[in-house]
């Protein structure tokens, strides 16, 4: 059962991540510093080194969602899960739409990059969107 508390949360909304954000005096990343953990500070161009892995498999089962500590996807800087779990919610000072970054398990690894970003109604809850806390 300790597992299972390592799975992302997700259908959640916007709002929702602010409130146990600021509950935990923490925040949600800005989009400049999700970019600047998921390049290892400006260094890479993506998390896992210099290029992206070559692996071009399609996800069959789109229920599956790994746990965050799976250790093939951790970053050099010690960080799981940036690519491929859950789209995580970065900080938005709009008032009806918010970036997510990261791609879900629904996206091809093929196609991850730091780049991709799904833009979504604050209030949304139907996608696979999860976050993290800065403090």
């Amino acid at each position: 059962i300790e597992k299972l508390y390592n799975y992302p949360v997700m259908n959640i909304s916007y709002h929702e991540a602010e409130a146990c954000a600021k509950f935990y005096n923490a925040r949600l990343p800005t989009n400049d510093e999700w970019l600047w953990i998921a390049t290892n500070r400006n260094k890479t161009c993506n998390p896992y080194g210099i290029n992206m892995p070559n692996i071009y498999e399609l996800i069959s089962d789109l229920h599956n969602n790994d746990i965050v500590d799976y250790l093939s996807s951790e970053s050099l800087l010690k960080i799981n899960q940036l690519y491929g779990n859950v789209w995580e919610f970065t900080y938005s000072d709009s008032s009806k739409y918010v970036n997510c970054k990261g791609g879900d398990n629904k996206i091809p690894s093929f196609m991850m990059n730091n780049m991709l970003t799904l833009k979504t109604s604050k209030e949304n809850r139907y996608f696979s969107i999860g976050f993290r806390l800065v403090y």
